[in-house]
């Protein structure tokens, strides 16, 4: 399942003409999942996920 950010470029891009060839990738530190734009260009995405526990610091928001 997409993280909740990740969701909500999926439905605000996806409304935009934007179509994401492959599911999210869970790389441990990092999702990453592609866009290809109306335009057909393909975008790589990445959104962090605990690369600031792997480095032993914590997370703030």
């Amino acid at each position: 399942m997409p993280a909740p950010r990740t969701r909500a470029v999926d439905e605000l891009w996806g409304s935009r003409g934007g179509e994401f060839p492959t599911e999210p990738k869970d790389h441990g530190a990092e999702i990453r999942r592609y866009l290809r734009d109306p335009d057909g260009y393909l975008i790589e995405l990445g959104q962090g996920a605990g690369i600031l526990a792997e480095m032993g610091r914590p997370a703030t928001r």
